[in-house]
C-alpha cells in the first residue's frame, strides 16, 4: 500500500497509460475520488502533451484512501478512463520509541 503525507493535494502520473495514433490525445481530465465513488475534487483539465497533474485545495483526513481517475479525450471526442490503485493519507509524524528524549533524540 502506498501512503501520501499531504492532506491538501494529490499528484498523478499516467505516462504510458494512453495511446492514440489516429487523432492524438487532446486533453486529460483528472479527479480525486473515494473508493465508494464520491468525488473529493472538481475535474482538473491537463494538456494532452503532459503525463502528470496535481489537484490542490483538498481537505483529506488521515486514514482516508483516495484514488485518482484520469480520463483521456482524443481529438475525435473519444474517451478512455483509468483509475489509480489508491493511496492512504497519513499526515501523522512518526512516534519516538519509548525512552528516547524528544529534545535530544538520545535514549
Amino acid at each position: 500500500m502506498t501512503y501520501h503525507t499531504y492532506v491538501d493535494f494529490v499528484h498523478a502520473n499516467w505516462e504510458g497509460k494512453f495511446y492514440d495514433p489516429q487523432s492524438g490525445i487532446d486533453y486529460y481530465e483528472m479527479v480525486v475520488i473515494l473508493p465508494d465513488g464520491p468525488s473529493l475534487s472538481t475535474r482538473v483539465r491537463v494538456d494532452g502533451n503532459k503525463y502528470y497533474g496535481k489537484i490542490t485545495g483538498l481537505n483529506m483526513e488521515t486514514g482516508t484512501k483516495v484514488h485518482v481517475n484520469v480520463m483521456a479525450v482524443n481529438l475525435a471526442g473519444g474517451t478512455r478512463l483509468v483509475s489509480s490503485d489508491g493511496v492512504i493519507i497519513d499526515a501523522t509524524p512518526p512516534e519516538l520509541h519509548p525512552g528516547v528524549d524528544p529534545a535530544t533524540g538520545v535514549a
